[in-house]
């Protein structure tokens, strides 16, 4: 099938013959009249005797009544492509979020970067090193996939195909009329492969996205509290600004106007951690965004706290949890505090057209339109964050997050001032995806199979530093309080007890996890708990405060179910809940843990030595994770986990291998002895005591990789050369400072 678009934005090539099958972006009244239409009339003749179905994923009111209306015309049905994720999946039945992102991710990337405009604008990057990784993660890595975005519209070529396979075994003509986007040739050869034809239509207007570009800044801060915080939140924020107390006003706001960016030359030097919502310093046994702050030496007053988010804003519990212990905190936009007296880093001005760095970008195609916005964008990022970390004398920088662009511009930053930046696994990486690629100084690996999957994966990090998993510390502290959940539940009759590990999920099912499968799984344990009175059940969700809103219906069975006294639900905490799977795992016989895509939680359970399932309704089938044993830790539907889990509990010696992950562990975690946190606490305390004693970052990073190789053995390091691939030999040259 060609590929060759017309100028009237209509594919040219053959006729299909035989079934057809017609999808569309977004079916407006114009993209009907001046694509859709003349192209069901021009292949009329030709599948006359065929039948012709047109599919939309979205579109507006008009669009679609006027579509149907018209239908008539070209003998022809129009329907609302009605699917689900889950439901798709690849040649091998894996699931095929899994292939986008393993394979198509990359493919598209390879195009981008290899484009003559991509290469002008990264130029040789010598001033902005991360530039070129900045551009990939923001053409590609938008999570859910966004409308007008290269993986939504990969997303679209996926279940275009999947339906006309299903629909129409015996084969059939497919056609996606698809918006145009910047680096649309991009996807042609996954589409291609998938055997769908595109045509290029003519992007349709987002009122949403139109609007957020024209919103001042403050508006769009308001917005946010809006959205996140409520009305009552929203109408104290504009009271304080009314009163001349806000951040906004003079007297809140911290002027950097003047900030030499030699700041960091100064003795002293800080680090700067992200706030996301776990604080918790006076209980390390649960999720705390200091961790490792918690479990080294470093000193309160040796950390700024930041923070960016509407959700998890600034207020008088946090301001009195920190300053107890010393630690200095900034809000980095009004929203992102209630206190009218928080500091609140304004950043220099920024003008839009007149920014030091940019390239002028010759050509108006949407492609150079595109890369000036990102441009902009870069260099508005990383002008705040530079005067940021100058004005607090930031020489390190600490984040779990790799997967946002912004953290390439803000890297840049701090190395223009001399400063290290420093990223930390919290999470599994079971197979290479872009998304996963580092672009800090100094990132913390769990093993050396999760360090080799980050650089297969494009990592630009300088040292990679195996350091175990990061909340090994946590088990110990918590066997008491899993004691006493079990206690409560079997004083109401449980006998045996099972923790149940869910994922997030999301409403739009169409291009993210969505809660059917989740209800389904919470549907299957509830009536359980109802029908076996010997049954106890520990529910510790993802996201706990959203649990009972996305289980729908079910949450009426949920509340059966506790009504027995046989069911302990984690809800305390903000975004992320308090405690960690550990916490539910300690207290149970067996876990059970769903998603072996992110398999983080069962993970954590294992290593806290629980016996812990893995349910795999999806077929994601990860090699590391299946070598552990269909029927003994992984199982692919409800009922054969469930008759497992009666045959463990009917003898005394019950089913040994059940749940035991110890034939790989070592491969997750290599250390296991409870100091991950405390390593990395020390690690960025040495970098500090580098920065301060006035070296250069280049000898702070190789000293501190050189004391930490003598420490914890010579092959717990990689350092990656100047080739994304290039990688050397661990320090083993480096002479033992700390032996």
């Amino acid at each position: 099938m060609g590929f060759t678009v017309g100028n009237n934005g209509i594919e040219s090539g053959p006729r299909p013959k035989g079934d057809s099958v017609y999808f569309v972006e977004y079916l407006t009244l114009y993209a009907w009249v001046r694509s859709v239409l003349p192209r069901l009339l021009g292949d009329r003749r030709a599948t006359d005797n065929y039948r012709r179905t047109v599919y939309y994923f979205d579109g507006s009111q008009l669009g679609v009544l006027f579509a149907r209306a018209t239908v008539w015309l070209v003998r022809t049905k129009i329907k609302w492509l009605d699917y689900c994720l889950d439901d798709i999946s690849d040649e091998s039945g894996r699931p095929i979020r899994l292939r986008i992102d393993s394979q198509d991710l990359f493919k598209v990337q390879e195009g981008l970067v290899n484009s003559h405009l991509f290469r002008e604008a990264v130029g040789e990057g010598k001033d902005s090193p991360r530039f070129s990784m900045f551009l990939s993660k923001k053409a590609t890595l938008v999570t859910p996939p966004a409308r007008h975005s290269l993986r939504r519209a990969i997303y679209m070529i996926h279940a275009c195909a999947w339906m006309s396979k299903r629909n129409h075994p015996a084969g059939c003509s497919s056609l996606l009329f698809l918006e145009r986007i910047p680096w649309f040739s991009s996807i042609l050869p996954i589409a291609e492969e998938q055997r769908i034809g595109i045509v290029a239509v003519t992007r349709s207007s987002s009122v949403r996205s139109s609007l957020r570009r024209r919103i001042p800044g403050g508006l769009v801060n308001v917005l946010r509290v809006l959205r996140d915080r409520g009305i009552w939140a929203t109408l104290s924020l504009l009271g304080r600004e009314l009163k001349g107390l806000s951040p906004l006003s003079s007297k809140r706001k911290i002027d950097c106007s003047g900030v030499p960016l030699d700041t960091l030359q100064r003795p002293t030097r800080i680090a700067a951690v992200e706030y996301l919502g776990q604080l918790n310093l006076n209980k390390p046994e649960r999720h705390s965004d200091l961790f490792f702050w918690q479990q080294s030496p470093l000193a309160g007053n040796d950390i700024l706290l930041t923070f960016s988010a509407s959700n998890c804003p600034l207020d008088g519990s946090v301001l009195a949890e920190t300053s107890e212990h010393g630690i200095s905190v900034m809000a980095t936009y009004p929203g992102a505090t209630t206190l009218a007296d928080a500091p609140v880093f304004s950043g220099p001005k920024h003008r839009r057209r007149v920014i030091p760095g940019v390239l002028a970008l010759k050509g108006n195609s949407a492609e150079s339109s595109w890369l000036q916005e990102q441009q902009s964008d870069y260099w508005r990022l990383r002008n705040y964050w530079a005067a940021l970390f100058a004005k607090n004398k930031v020489g390190v920088f600490v984040t779990y997050n790799k997967m946002d662009a912004a953290y390439c511009a803000m890297a840049d930053a701090l190395e223009s001032l001399g400063g290290i930046t420093v990223n930390y696994q919290r999470s599994c990486e079971l197979y290479d995806c872009p998304d996963i690629a580092g672009i800090a100084d100094v990132t913390f690996k769990f093993s050396q199979d999760s360090l080799d999957t980050e650089i297969r994966s494009g990592s630009t990090a300088k040292y990679h530093v195996i350091n175990g998993y990061l909340g090994d510390h946590r088990s110990q502290k918590l066997r008491e309080n899993a004691r006493d959940i079990r206690d409560t539940l079997q004083r109401k009759g449980a006998k045996h007890v099972v923790t149940f590990l869910d994922e997030s999920t999301h409403d739009d099912d169409r291009w993210v996890i969505g809660h059917r499968a989740m209800r389904e799984d919470y549907t299957f344990l509830l009536e359980k708990v109802l029908a076996e009175p010997w049954f106890g059940l520990i529910i510790k969700p993802k996201k706990p405060t959203s649990l009972r809103e996305r289980i729908g219906s079910v949450s009426e069975l949920l509340e059966k179910a506790e009504a027995t006294g046989r069911v302990f639900l984690f809800e305390d905490g903000g975004i992320q809940g308090w405690y960690p799977p550990a916490a539910a795992a300690l207290a149970a016989d067996l876990t059970i843990h769903e998603h072996l895509i992110g398999a983080t939680a069962g993970l954590e359970s294992a290593l806290a030595g629980a016996p812990t399932l893995l349910l795999d309704r999806e077929a994601a089938q990860v090699e590391s994770l299946y070598r552990l044993g269909v029927g003994r830790v992984v199982f692919t539907d409800w009922e054969r986990l469930w008759e497992a889990c009666l045959q463990h509990w009917a003898g005394p010696e019950g089913f040994p291998e059940l749940g035991d992950w110890s034939p790989i562990l070592n491969e997750f975690d290599p250390f296991r002895d409870g100091r991950a946190a405390e390593r990395m606490g020390t690690y960025i305390q040495w970098m500090l005591e580098g920065l301060r004693a006035g070296l250069d970052r280049e000898t702070v990073m190789a000293e501190a990789a050189e004391r930490y190789c003598a420490k914890w053995g010579e092959d717990t390091i990689t350092r990656l050369g100047s080739k994304p691939l290039d990688i050397e030999p661990a320090l083993s040259n480096y002479v033992a400072a700390d032996r």
